[in-house]
């Protein structure tokens, strides 16, 4: 087992890659072999409490810990653990790199050794949904009002969500499911949204670690839908760019590390705004962006460059 380094982002990886679908994809429950020493986890608790009180949507919860993967024949088993949000929500912000990736050691291993997993970081397990709609645009979201993040995302993503019953964890949802539950919350369809049954042609297109530090998995789905027909699900985004599904273009904007905003206009960006006195400033403040440009987080690095990867089976 070996991980691939992206292209276009340097702390980008790519711990599986692949085509896979929801028949092809399972999951291995373990005890996790995430240790963090007392002293650390006070620390850690204790700045959370902090930044709680200034960002009421800085949060805890339960998840699931990627920790490996192995390929079974004719798909794919992701191994996971229980954890928690709180842990990577603190560490996120600090000067973690992916070179030194041990929570209170200097070590140079990597959080990528050998094929293994061998960081002691919390590395929650999460989904990113790369919807394309009929006419041909990929949804990519401007962070909103209720996110703790900044920077261009797919619209439709989130964490695995762990769930517990009599003390026990119960199965996680799949990675397809929990796909169709984040693209129905964050995406309005006028007509024709993506119904459980669609999961069928969802793809998994692989996992993906970057600077966000946590690892998520790349799920291609194809709508029934175009463009005009689509609308912003919720406050976690402010605007919905309509990215044309050209490679040309999709490869430039993954060169210079986001959207120039020399492509954004009102014919492909749409604006949800709860205070009418904005509106008309949200063009502006995207448009003026620095260097004229509205950076990709890595997830969405990660997710364009395996769909341009995968886009001519996709689309056959």
């Amino acid at each position: 087992m070996s991980f691939e380094k992206s292209k276009y982002g340097k702390e980008i990886i790519y711990p599986f890659t692949g085509k896979f679908t929801s028949e092809q994809v399972s999951y291995d429950l373990i005890p996790s072999s995430l240790k963090i020493s007392e002293n650390k986890e006070k620390e850690i608790k204790d700045a959370f409490e902090e930044r709680k009180k200034s960002n009421p949507n800085f949060f805890d919860g339960a998840l699931w810990r990627y920790e490996g993967h192995e390929f079974s024949p004719g798909g794919v088993i992701i191994r996971l653990s229980p954890t928690s949000y709180m842990q990577h929500n603190i560490l996120r912000f600090g000067n973690f790199k992916v070179n030194y990736g041990y929570i209170g050691t200097s070590s140079k291993e990597g959080l990528f050794e050998k094929g293994k997993l061998v960081s002691n970081y919390p590395n929650p397990f999460s989904i990113n949904a790369v919807q394309r709609t009929l006419d041909g645009y990929l949804l990519i979201g401007v962070k909103g009002e209720k996110s703790d993040q900044v920077g261009l995302g797919v619209m439709g993503a989130g964490f695995i969500k762990r769930k517990e019953q009599n003390g026990q964890n119960l199965i996680p949802e799949t990675i397809f499911t929990a796909t169709h539950r984040e693209c129905i919350e964050e995406t309005s369809y006028m007509t024709n949204s993506p119904t459980e049954g669609d999961i069928r042609d969802f793809f998994v297109l692989g996992t993906i670690f970057g600077s966000n530090h946590d690892t998520t998995t790349c799920i291609y789905v194809p709508l029934k839908v175009q463009k005009s027909e689509i609308g912003i699900g919720n406050k976690e985004h402010s605007s919905l760019i309509f990215l044309k599904d050209d490679p040309k273009l999709l490869y430039n904007f993954l060169e210079i590390g986001g959207i120039s905003t020399d492509y954004i206009n009102y014919g492909n960006t749409i604006f949800e705004t709860y205070d009418p006195r904005k509106k008309k400033d949200l063009m502006s403040i995207l448009k003026n962006s620095e260097k004229g440009l509205i950076p990709f987080v890595d997830h969405l690095i990660g997710d364009i460059e395996l769909y341009l990867r995968n886009r001519k089976t996709l689309l056959e």
